[in-house]
């Protein structure tokens, strides 16, 4: 059973992205052509720092179809489509503590429970990736079905691990601003990325890590899906690193309003 969020933080994320709705329809109807990238803040170039966390991959399934038409009506309902749902991600990563290190344009990446231990690390991570469902599937697609966008789903991956974190960049960029991000380094994030790319549609893939320091009443929500072609084993030992699909979901605050059932 995934710890429930509750009803006012739930309210809180529709209410964010339903208040954003008229700013954005106002910005995009005044898009024109540019020619000029936008300014970015100064990063300052600081140094790495080796922590053991969890990164998170989150993947919008599809998306190379949303943006097959160059058509400007269509582009911008694309635009509006992924301030809804990247943003909203965001915030659910956010609340538990993650850094986004960067967003892939139909997705992102985040590394979480740096300052944690393995099994406070390994909950966070499972919990945060089931509100991120529970939040586009049930706060943020209705809003898209109002502008007439079609249902988004998405994916995840996640494995924790050793990483080197470290701001990778240059000082000065081609607008006279530095440029420079936080960028997880190692084989976690490696396993992660590729875990979401196994994944499927709604599906929430780990690394055996995470499910080895998963709460004990929510190991019957693990299958075990590791691929004939998965080629990781762990140093020193001939036995495979498990490829897992966590099928928890996060309770739901207005199942008597959506209909929705939790899953135990």
């Amino acid at each position: 059973m995934v710890a429930p969020f509750g009803r006012i933080i739930a309210a809180g994320y529709r209410a964010e992205v339903q208040n954003k709705v008229p700013q954005l329809l106002r910005r995009l109807d005044a898009v024109v052509d540019g020619r000029v990238a936008p300014a970015v803040d100064n990063i300052v170039i600081g140094s790495g720092r080796k922590v053991t966390a969890c990164v998170i991959f989150f993947d919008i399934r599809n998306f190379t179809q949303l943006t097959s038409s160059d058509d400007a009506n269509t582009l911008k309902r694309t635009l509006f489509l992924l301030n809804c749902v990247i943003a909203a991600m965001m915030r659910v990563l956010y609340r538990y503590g993650a850094y986004v290190e960067k967003n892939t344009g139909d997705g992102l990446m985040a590394v979480l429970g740096v300052e944690t231990n393995a099994q406070v690390t390994a909950k966070n991570a499972l919990d945060a990736a089931a509100e991120m469902f529970y939040v586009l599937h049930f706060l943020v697609n209705p809003i898209l079905a109002v502008q007439g966008i079609q249902p988004v789903d998405a994916r995840i991956g996640m494995d924790m691990g050793p990483l080197l974190l470290a701001r990778i960049g240059l000082p000065t960029g081609s607008s006279a601003h530095e440029r420079s991000s936080l960028t997880a380094v190692g084989p976690a994030a490696n396993r992660a990325c590729k875990l979401q790319g196994f994944a499927g549609t709604n599906e929430i893939w780990c690394g055996d890590a995470i499910q080895r320091s998963a709460p004990m009443d929510r190991l019957h929500l693990f299958a075990d899906v590791t691929p004939d072609n998965w080629t990781w084993h762990y140093s020193g030992s001939s036995a495979p690193y498990r490829c897992w699909r966590y099928d928890g979901v996060a309770d739901d605050p207005f199942a008597t309003l959506l209909g929705s059932a939790s899953r135990r």
